[in-house]
């Protein structure tokens, strides 16, 4: 199945992409949680119906502009985690089963060290949006970052998800490229690999988060095609300018499951 990634619905942008969506046969879309926590009641109720009128199907991005569920600051931390929770349980009652989630950003610098506290306190977050999860009937998603992000390196976040067996794994291809992972090493962690649920897929120079349509960077897609097989296909590329770049990148990672499947 492939995703298309959209706005909320209280700028109307999320609408306009729905519709793409489905005149151009995708599957679904993802919503940003940014824009959910800021529906009114009767846009709630305006997403739900929509959602139940139309054959797409919808996941969720939790919250990740101007929070930090990892923050040793526990005023920023708790705040963040109010937010997440909120889109969290907005997202089951317009219809998505599915809630991608970041783990975090460490908040020290050079000359101070909070890692520790940001360590714990991702763990800690995730723990109770997992709660949340378990309660809304939601699968929540654990998303690999950048540089900038906590256990953006392979063995790191393979070591985190391994903490939180019930999670599922959102694999971002894109994040995981210009943090030089070995696809062919992560193969190794069976346990991890099976739960990958969901796909974010763009294309980079290997060294910025550039989110390009496949094949526009570095990217050896061929490597990772076991990855992409069954799972959900969000085609997470730059902010949308044109459809085609949409259905050409679709088109590129059908032939390449075609292909590696004969």
């Amino acid at each position: 199945m492939f995703f298309l990634p959209a706005s909320s619905f209280s700028d109307k942008q999320g609408i306009e992409t729905a519709k793409l969506a489905l005149e151009h046969g995708f599957d679904g879309i993802e919503l940003w949680g940014d824009g959910l926590v800021l529906l009114s009641e009767s846009e709630i109720e305006e997403t739900y119906r929509f959602f139940k009128d139309n054959p797409l199907k919808l996941s969720v991005h939790l919250p990740y502009l101007d929070i930090n569920i990892a923050s040793a600051n526990p005023d920023i931390r708790r705040v963040s985690l109010e937010l997440s929770t909120r889109a969290l349980i907005t997202a089951r009652r317009i219809g998505a089963r599915l809630a991608v989630v970041h783990t975090g950003k460490p908040t020290g610098t050079k000359t101070v060290d909070f890692s520790h506290i940001n360590i714990s306190s991702s763990e800690d977050s995730i723990y109770r949006l997992l709660q949340v999860a378990s309660i809304t009937g939601s699968t929540l998603l654990i998303e690999n970052g950048v540089k900038r992000e906590l256990f953006s390196r392979l063995d790191s976040f393979i070591a985190f998800a391994r903490k939180f067996p019930t999670a599922g794994i959102c694999l971002d291809v894109g994040h995981a490229h210009t943090m030089r992972w070995n696809f062919d090493g992560m193969k190794n962690a069976y346990d991890v690999v099976e739960r990958i649920k969901y796909i974010h897929a763009h294309d980079n120079n290997g060294k910025y988060d550039e989110h390009k349509p496949i094949g526009y960077g570095t990217v050896k897609w061929e490597k990772i095609v076991s990855f992409l097989k069954g799972r959900i296909i969000l085609l997470e590329i730059r902010e949308f300018n044109d459809i085609k770049d949409f259905v050409e990148s679709r088109e590129k990672i059908l032939s390449l499951l075609s292909y590696f499947n004969e």
